[in-house]
């Protein structure tokens, strides 16, 4: 039998956090499918559906293309990363105040990705610009944020399903927000093209 390829545009957190397990569903029904999975930016994995460069993608933020349709599939709270230090360990059990977000060395996500746009409209509620965070460094992905964190260079902002692994092994602590609601997660949408009707 004819093996079928399939092409699958992904978000970084989205293929590290969330697809294996749905790659795994998937292919126990269609085990003739196979998947090419590529990570850009948000703005590039919608870019890509809207030409048809790939077949599905997954991305941090929402669709705003007439060319893509788009569906929430997963949502995850967001939360400061700090070094695990006696200093940030006497805010165990509390929400850090905003002072102390704007006196450090902030560890900054692109300013494209859906992890920055998600802790931008969070630190706005709050009553923070993220234009004011003393920002050091921005990185690519939320696993270089970590690296950084848990190196001593800063705090960071990132989900916490990115932020699992460092928290379990103690390498940083992770600190989310207060009263964080549902529309304060960053959304996971899955963009797919809209075919021409025959």
């Amino acid at each position: 039998k004819k093996e079928k390829i399939g092409i699958l545009e992904a978000r970084k957190l989205a293929s590290q956090y969330y697809l294996p397990h749905l790659l795994q569903n998937f292919h126990e029904k269609y085990p003739d499918i196979a998947f090419n999975i590529q990570m850009e930016d948000s703005p590039k994995v919608i870019e890509m559906v809207a030409t048809r460069a790939v077949e599905i993608g997954f991305s941090g933020t929402r669709v705003e293309n007439h060319k893509c349709i788009s569906q929430e599939f997963a949502g995850d709270c967001m939360a400061v990363i700090t070094p695990n230090t006696e200093k940030f360990r006497a805010y165990a059990g509390r929400h850090l105040p905003k002072e102390l977000l704007l006196s450090e060395t902030f560890i900054s996500r692109e300013k494209s990705s859906g992890t920055y746009q998600a802790g931008r409209e969070i630190l706005e509620r709050m009553g923070v610009d993220i234009t004011q965070l003393r920002t050091a460094i921005e990185v690519r992905s939320s696993e270089s944020v970590k690296q950084m964190v848990g190196e001593g260079l800063g705090i960071g902002l990132i989900s916490l399903s990115a932020a699992r692994d460092y928290v379990q092994f103690e390498k940083v602590l992770a600190f989310p927000f207060e009263e964080e609601s549902a529309d304060r997660h960053p959304r996971y949408s899955v963009q797919t093209k809209i075919r021409n009707r025959p």
